[in-house]
């Protein structure tokens, strides 16, 4: 982990975990860095986002080439080849953007797959 004071920004390299238990989000993936000024984190190399179960629904992953979540908004953007789970539904697309980190999505490209039960 490198933390970069000046510029408020920690770079993380490896197998990173980075978990908000508030929300009940779980970030993995190789590198990963996050910018405090803006509370935006922003990982590549084929991240996962993973939302704990909850209201009597199944954990939510959303796969990407990219994620980047904007922790102020409430929003996850994931972009390049995209996978979004959830119980037994999948969707894969080019794009994809998440309010409410993950679901509700709006899914954009090619869906390959049944439609995710995203409500």
């Amino acid at each position: 982990l490198t933390y970069l004071r000046d510029a408020e920004l920690a770079q993380a390299r490896g197998h990173v975990v980075a978990r908000d238990s508030t929300e009940g989000l779980t970030l993995t993936g190789p590198s990963v860095d996050y910018d405090r000024r803006s509370e935006i984190a922003l990982a590549t190399q084929r991240p996962k986002l993973v939302q704990d179960p909850r209201g009597g629904k199944g954990a939510t992953t959303l796969v990407g080439d990219t994620i980047t979540v904007r922790s102020k908004e409430r929003v996850a953007i994931a972009e390049g080849r995209v996978e979004v789970t959830r119980d037994s539904a999948t969707v894969g697309a080019t794009n994809c953007r998440s309010r409410g980190v993950p679901p509700p999505s709006r899914i954009s490209g090619s869906p390959l797959r049944h439609a995710c039960a995203a409500a």
